[in-house]
């Protein structure tokens, strides 16, 4: 057992400062809970890191370590913070407790609007309320992204109505998602993604909540053909250095990590969330035969007020851990309005040809 905690603490002792290789000055790895074959990786995470070793003039390379080899999904930004690996990109809600704002703040999403610029309404909330980062203590953030248009529920069958969400059965994947649901007079069934697919196929589920890439690259359109617009949530990802690892590198290379994270992660993620959700809708709707719903709008106004009291224990959890809800919240809904389409309006309905 000694012999193991001493390998055990010289692994992590080597993962703690960047790595001399014969090929570069430092080999960083890279904890990732996605497999190599992710969209997530080959349309994103790898192009950042391609770019990193090319503007250091591959001084930096990255190492990346999949599926969770390194550490549970949960657990990847813990594994930055104590050194096992250099680097990780990671949902932040896979860590209940360890993001009390980041992995609660997409369940404050006004149902009845698309989440259509999710970093710009973080950005502008983060200038203002800096008390945000504080969970992030410990980590160099590369990047903060998100997953624009918002996780929407989708049945086998039509909804047309509010009156047709009672007896559907829903599969949700997070509390507060089934909060939702319940709110709207379905029958939320909580269970990992993993299951899904097949709960569906047995009957056990009449629809579950889904964002579109879902439906197209989990196959789970070949079930689901309806949707209906309301926001469940949305998902927010981090990706974080070890502070140790960056502060170790020379000046000249933080400057180029720094310059990409203020200069290009941002449009870089933009322009990989606009195929990965936009044109995977598309996808959907003319290969799969996928078809969305408009709600009345008195079912939209009454699908609001149903569901925004349940903000509320949301931001009680964010206000214990120090962030100033009061003013936070307010903050919150003048930034929707000017961020967040109403469904009715929004680019993904207009590009659906429900609207003109």
């Amino acid at each position: 057992m000694k012999k193991q905690l001493a390998l055990l603490a010289m692994a992590a002792t080597l993962f703690a400062a960047p790595k001399m290789s014969s090929a570069a000055d430092y080999t960083l790895s890279l904890n990732l809970p996605i497999a190599p074959v992710h969209t997530r990786w080959t349309g994103a995470v790898k192009v950042y890191f391609d770019e990193l070793e090319k503007r250091s003039g591959g001084r930096i390379v990255v190492e990346p370590y999949f599926a969770e080899s390194l550490s549970k999904m949960s657990e990847c930004a813990d594994s930055v913070r104590n050194g096992l690996a250099d680097i990780t990109e990671t949902a932040l809600t896979t860590a209940p407790g360890a993001f009390p704002f980041f992995s609660r703040f997409a369940d404050l999403s006004d149902v009845t609007r698309s989440i259509d610029a999710p970093v710009k309404i973080l950005k502008e909330l983060g200038t203002e309320f800096p008390e945000i980062y504080n969970e992030c203590k410990g980590l160099k953030i590369l990047a903060i992204h998100a997953l624009p248009v918002g996780m929407v529920p989708c049945t086998k069958e039509p909804i047309r109505s509010l009156d047709d969400f009672k007896g559907k059965k829903i599969g949700a994947i997070t509390p507060a998602t089934a909060d939702k649901l319940k709110a709207l007079g379905a029958t939320p069934v909580m269970m990992p993604l993993a299951d899904m697919y097949i709960s569906l196929q047995q009957g056990l589920l009449d629809g579950a909540v889904v964002d579109f890439q879902m439906l197209v690259s989990r196959r789970f359109g070949d079930m689901l053909k309806y949707m209906v617009p309301l926001t469940m949530s949305g998902c927010y990802f981090g990706m974080f250095m070890n502070e140790d690892v960056f502060n170790a590198l020379p000046e000249d290379l933080q400057k180029v990590i720094n310059d990409m994270s203020a200069n290009y992660v941002d449009g870089m993620f933009d322009a990989f969330w606009e195929k990965d959700q936009y044109e995977t809708a598309a996808k959907w709707m003319k290969d799969m035969g996928g078809t969305i719903i408009m709600l009345s709008d008195e079912d939209y106004a009454k699908a609001r007020e149903l569901t925004l009291p349940l903000n509320k224990p949301v931001l009680d959890i964010m206000k214990e851990n120090g962030i100033p809800t009061d003013k936070l919240e307010k903050r919150f809904y003048e930034l929707s309005e000017k961020y967040y389409s109403p469904w009715q309006t929004s680019r993904l309905v207009k590009e659906a040809g429900l609207i003109k």
